[in-house]
């Protein structure tokens, strides 16, 4: 879809093998942030998330399941995006967990990667889980005006064991999103606690299936 929509394939890039794990298991050799080489740039999608930060390319795809395109593109500074599940077809992808996986964009900007997921977005009947619903013009919705807009910040589990620096970052991302007028409303999310027993347990279900014996 994005060769149909004019994009020149530059390379293919390093990843966490198997889509799980962290640069330390990547198939092509061990991938440094590009901010600090003696820190990691997280996982799976780590060659994109780097490449980009690298200024080696503007933009592309990662595969995310449990994070694999948010952690490398939240560590290396670039926008990475999980979208709706069945937004964009996974054909063609070998799976992780298949009722968890996505394929989504990573680049340099929002606009970019609006444009990204606008190339690859709509039904695919080579991927069932694909909806057969119209795609917005995801471009168009970047006006930058977020007023009236409502953010929900978790009281639990989002912030539990997190590193004080990285809260106080994200306390002062809140605070800029106040500031341009959107309202901040905390919430408690239910059953907190087991997101990650459920994740876990599903994720390795599927991985154990897709990896099983024929």
């Amino acid at each position: 879809k994005l060769r149909d929509a004019g994009a020149i394939i530059l390379a293919k890039t390093n990843m966490s093998e198997f889509a799980s794990g962290d640069a330390l298991s990547s198939i092509g050799g061990v991938t440094r942030n590009p901010h600090d080489i003696e820190r990691s740039p997280s996982g799976s999608s780590i060659g994109t998330g780097v490449g980009i930060a690298a200024v080696y390319a503007p933009l592309g795809l990662g595969t995310d399941t449990g994070g694999s395109i948010r952690n490398p593109a939240g560590v290396c500074g670039v926008v990475g995006l999980k979208q709706t599940y069945g937004r964009a077809s996974r054909s063609g992808v070998f799976p992780l967990a298949w009722s968890l996986d996505h394929v989504g964009p990573m680049a340099r900007t929002v606009e970019d990667a609006a444009i990204i997921l606008q190339a690859i977005a709509g039904h695919d009947p080579n991927d069932p889980s694909t909806v057969d619903l119209p795609v917005p013009n995801y471009s168009h919705a970047l006006t930058g005006q977020v007023r009236g807009l409502r953010a929900g910040v978790p009281t639990n589990y989002f912030f539990d064991g997190v590193h004080p620096e990285v809260e106080q970052s994200v306390r002062q991302a809140i605070k800029v999103l106040e500031g341009a007028g959107i309202s901040v409303e905390e919430v408690t999310i239910p059953y907190g606690e087991y997101i990650m027993p459920a994740f876990s347990t599903i994720i390795s279900a599927e991985a154990a299936a897709v990896h099983g014996p024929l």
